[in-house]
């Protein structure tokens, strides 16, 4: 009996080790990401499927934080949504214009020849980083091919990751 009891204790404590820790999050990161305690997404069209949904939830589980999606009609709208404060990323097409009031990651994927990126609010210093390592990080596992493939988004590719 006392074996068994090691044995599941292991087998618990190994499992445990195997979470995804949201621990590993910093705490200035998680705050800038979700001020609100949740983390708000910006998207355009549908908050129930598409590539940028997919990457919102993931990073709300990665942070440990509930995901909001505020719905846009259209990519202006998101943008101006920035200036009121009503996101705290978003999926977008890389623009010069809306550099001026975001930063963009590395592209995550092309759609035709437009790059697609999040966006994270500027002044946010200790979020932008993050989300960049972590579009990196979705580009190279799969994560962001998968989600295209269930979308089944005609034109989309994955950019390419950064070379290590």
């Amino acid at each position: 009996m006392t074996m068994r009891l090691a044995t599941l204790a292991f087998l618990a404590v190994l499992l445990a080790s195997c979470a995804a820790p949201t621990s590993s999050v910093p705490p200035a990161v998680r705050s800038e990401l979700a001020p609100t305690g949740k983390l708000r997404v910006g998207v355009v069209g549908s908050t129930s499927k598409g590539v940028g949904v997919d990457i919102g939830r993931e990073l709300g589980q990665r942070l440990g934080v509930p995901v909001e999606f505020v719905r846009y009609e259209s990519a202006s709208a998101l943008w101006v949504g920035v200036t009121k404060g009503e996101w705290d990323v978003a999926s977008l097409g890389i623009d010069a214009q809306r550099a001026n009031e975001m930063n963009f990651t590395a592209a995550y994927l092309y759609l035709g020849d437009v790059p697609v990126a999040l966006a994270v609010p500027r002044g946010r210093t200790a979020a932008y980083p993050y989300t960049y390592e972590f579009v990196e990080d979705l580009k190279s596992s799969g994560f962001v091919g998968e989600a295209i493939a269930r979308d089944t988004l005609p034109g989309a590719r994955v950019a390419p990751a950064r070379a290590k």
